[in-house]
């Protein structure tokens, strides 16, 4: 998995293993076969296609839109959850501003008491 840090300007796409621990000032899309690990910034919307996957430890300023991928969301969402298909979680300790989620999303506690997701109801994508 390599690993991003600093700021990237505009639009960024994803489709492959990455790690990112700076700021996109832009949306950022994950397409098939993509995996992120989102520890920093999302200054736009945050787009996951069928066959990719991203855990949101870091915050989105935009909306999260999930088009039938694998979605867990720890950290903060600025704008809308959004689950037109594939599989979206908000664990228990997200923060979610808008309030507001659409679809079928519960939120539930994707990590177990010692962070490492094992025994929980929800297999976190780490």
């Amino acid at each position: 998995m390599r690993s991003e840090r600093g700021k990237i300007d505009g639009d960024w796409s994803v489709n492959d293993d990455v790690e990112l621990h700076g700021m996109v000032t832009g949306a950022i899309t994950v397409d098939d076969g993509g995996f992120i690990r989102l520890y920093g910034m999302c200054c736009g919307d945050f787009i996951v296609h069928a066959g990719g996957r991203a855990a949101v430890h870091g915050m989105v300023k935009g909306d999260v839109i999930n088009r039938g991928g694998d979605v867990v969301i720890y950290g903060m969402v600025d704008g809308v959850v959004h689950e037109d298909s594939g599989k979206t979680t908000i664990d228990a300790t997200a923060i979610i501003h808008s309030r507001a989620v659409r679809a079928e999303i519960r939120a539930e506690n994707a990590s177990s008491p010692d962070g490492t997701g094992a025994g929980s109801p929800t297999r976190p994508i780490e």
